[in-house]
C-alpha cells in the first residue's frame, strides 16, 4: 500500500517484506511483522509505529487470539530475539524460557481454538543440527515449568527420505495449524503437509504425510492433486473437517482432513489460476516445427507443438523446470531441473518417446539452482555448461550411453582456464554463429564478461571484455549473441 511505500526500488525498507499481518479483534489495530521489526497501526494502516524492534534482515511473525492476546517472535539474528506476548500491543513480555533453544530462525505460531491459552511455536533450526523445533506454550499453567513442552522429537524428520522428510527450505515454506474442534489434530507444512493425531505428543510417522510430494514412491513426483511448498491452510467455518490449502502449485481442497483409513483426497481449485512462471523457453532453432519447450519454476518442463492456445501442454520433466533446448529437428529435447540435473529425451518422427539419458557432467560441482547450458548453434551435439566458477564442454552428446540415470562422463571436458579469478559463478553464456563461429561469451555473478575464441578447441584462453567498459555492477543473468553478427552482444 502506498502508505508504507518509500518509492525506492533500489533498496529495502521495512515494509518491502512482510511475513504476517494480524488485526486485533476488538480495537481493529493492524500489526505487520516485517523483516525489520513488528509495526502497529491504530488508524486503519494509514501510518505505522514500530512496537517490537528486530534487526535488518531478521524474521518476525505475529498472531492474535480471539480474546485479543498478541504473540510475536523475533529470530536469533536480532538482539531482541525471542518469543513475546502482549495485551496492548505496546508493552511486550518476553516469555522465552532460558535455554529452550540454541539456534532458531523464523518462528510461526498457531493458537488452539479449543483453548486460546495454548499456543504452538514452530521454528526453523539454523544450526544444521536439525530441521526444526516445535514447542507448546500454556499461558495459564500453574508453574513456569509447566508452561513449556518441547515436542521437537516428534516431528516428521525421518519418515520418507529426501522427498518425505520435513524440509522447510530455509524457512521459505512454514505453516502450523490446529483443528478448530479437535486439539489433537495439528498440521505442519514444509515442502510436504503433515498431520499429527496426538498433538505431536508422539512421533509422527509415514501415516502423517498427507500432501506435497507423493507418498507412493521415493521420488519428487506430486501427491495426487496436491503440490509441494506449503504456505497456508484454512478450515471452513461451516465444516472444520473441510480444508483449503495453498502452496506453490496453487489452491486445493479436501472434504475431510481427518480421514485416517486412506490417503487424504485432494481436488485442485486452480481452474485457470496460474501460480508459476517460466525460467527458460526454447523453440526449434531450425524453424521446421512449432515445437516449444518451457521450464517452469517448481512445476517442471513442458512441451507443445500446437498453435491452438487452448490445447494442453505435455509434461516432459519434473522438479523446478530450468534451462532446455530443442535439437535434431525436434527429435531431441534437452530438459533440466534444479542444480544442473540435465536429461536428453529422444523421440521418433511421430513424436513418440524413444529413449532418455542423463547428461549432467560427472565431476562437476557448484551448479546454480537454475543452471544454464547452451547447445552450439552450428553443431547441436556440442553443449557448454557452467558449474560454479568454470565451464564444461561436451564435444559429442550422441555418444553418451542411453537409459542411464548416472552422471555422464563421456566426452565432457572441464575448461579449467575459464575458472573465474574472483571465484564468482558463471551465470550466463552464449556462443556465436556467424561470421565467426565457436566464439563463447560468458558472464559472472560478480558482473564480469569474458570472450573465448575457438571454444570448441581445448586450452583456449578467455579475454576479459568488461573491465573498465562502463557496465554497472551486478549479476550477469543472461548473454545473447546476434546470430548474424558475432561481434554484437
Amino acid at each position: 500500500m502506498r502508505n508504507t511505500s518509500d518509492n525506492d526500488v533500489t533498496s529495502f525498507s521495512s515494509f518491502d517484506l512482510i511475513n504476517s499481518i494480524a488485526v486485533h479483534p476488538q480495537t481493529g489495530d493492524v500489526y505487520a511483522a516485517t523483516f525489520d521489526g513488528l509495526f502497529r497501526s491504530t488508524n486503519g494502516a494509514r501510518s505505522f509505529d514500530e512496537v517490537l524492534p528486530s534487526a535488518f534482515d531478521s524474521q518476525t511473525e505475529v498472531i492474535v487470539t480471539p480474546n485479543g492476546t498478541l504473540y510475536a517472535t523475533v529470530d536469533i539474528f536480532a538482539d531482541t530475539a525471542g518469543f513475546y506476548t502482549s495485551q496492548d500491543g505496546v508493552t511486550w513480555t518476553d516469555i522465552t524460557p532460558e535455554g529452550i533453544f540454541p539456534s532458531f530462525g523464523r518462528t510461526v505460531m498457531a493458537y488452539d481454538p479449543s483453548d486460546e491459552n495454548r499456543v504452538y511455536f514452530f521454528s526453523y533450526d539454523v544450526s544444521n543440527n536439525g530441521e526444526a523445533f516445535l514447542w507448546r506454550y500454556q499461558a495459564d499453567a500453574e508453574t513456569p515449568e509447566e508452561q513449556w513442552a518441547d515436542l521437537t522429537a516428534n516431528l516428521p524428520t525421518a519418515i520418507g527420505g529426501v522427498a518425505g522428510n520435513l524440509n522447510l527450505q530455509g524457512a521459505y515454506n512454514m505453516i502450523i495449524k490446529v483443528h478448530p474442534t479437535n486439539p489433537d489434530f495439528i498440521f505442519l507444512g514444509g515442502t510436504n503437509l503433515y498431520r499429527s493425531t496426538t498433538g505431536f505428543t508422539t512421533p509422527t510417522g509415514f501415516e502423517g504425510w498427507i500432501g506435497g510430494y507423493t507418498i507412493f514412491s521415493n521420488s519428487f513426483a506430486l501427491y495426487p492433486n496436491h503440490h509441494p511448498d506449503q504456505h497456508n491452510m484454512v478450515f471452513l467455518p461451516s465444516n472444520p473437517n473441510k480444508v483449503i490449502t495453498s502452496n506453490d502449485g496453487g489452491v486445493q481442497v479436501t472434504e475431510d482432513i481427518t480421514i485416517t483409513t486412506e490417503p487424504v483426497s485432494w481436488t485442485s481449485l486452480n481452474n485457470g489460476y496460474i501460480t508459476t512462471q517460466p525460467y527458460a523457453i526454447s523453440i526449434d532453432p531450425e524453424g521446421n516445427s512449432n515445437d516449444v519447450l518451457a521450464g517452469f519454476q517448481d512445476n517442471g518442463t513442458w512441451f507443445t507443438n500446437s498453435l491452438n492456445g487452448s490445447d494442453p501442454w505435455e509434461s516432459d520433466f519434473g522438479g523446478d523446470g530450468s534451462y532446455n533446448a530443442i535439437a535434431d529437428g525436434g527429435l531431441t529435447r534437452y530438459v533440466s531441473a534444479q542444480f544442473g540435473n540435465v536429461y536428453r529425451l529422444n523421440f521418433d518422427e511421430a513424436g513418440e518417446f524413444v529413449s532418455f539419458t542423463r547428461i549432467q557432467p560427472a565431476g562437476a560441482s557448484g551448479f546454480d539452482f537454475v543452471a544454464p547450458f547452451i547447445l552450439d548453434p552450428i553443431n547441436d551435439n556440442v553443449m557448454y555448461m557452467p558449474a560454479g566458477d568454470r565451464m564444461w564442454r561436451n564435444r559429442d552428446l550422441d555418444e553418451v550411453p542411453l537409459f542411464s540415470n548416472g552422471l555422464a562422463s563421456v566426452n565432457w571436458t572441464e575448461l579449467t582456464q575459464t575458472a573465474t579469478p574472483d571465484g564468482s559463478e558463471i551465470s550466463g553464456l552464449d556462443i556465436s554463429r556467424f561470421p565467426v563461429a565457436n566464439r563463447l561469451y560468458y558472464g559472472t555473478s560478480s558482473g564480469m564478461i569474458y570472450k573465448m575464441e575457438n571454444a570448441n578447441i581445448d586450452d583456449q584462453e578467455p579475454i576479459d571484455i568488461s573491465t573498465g567498459k562502463g557496465l554497472p555492477e551486478g549479476n550477469v543473468n543472461q548473454i545473447y549473441v546476434d546470430p548474424n553478427n558475432s561481434d554484437r552482444v
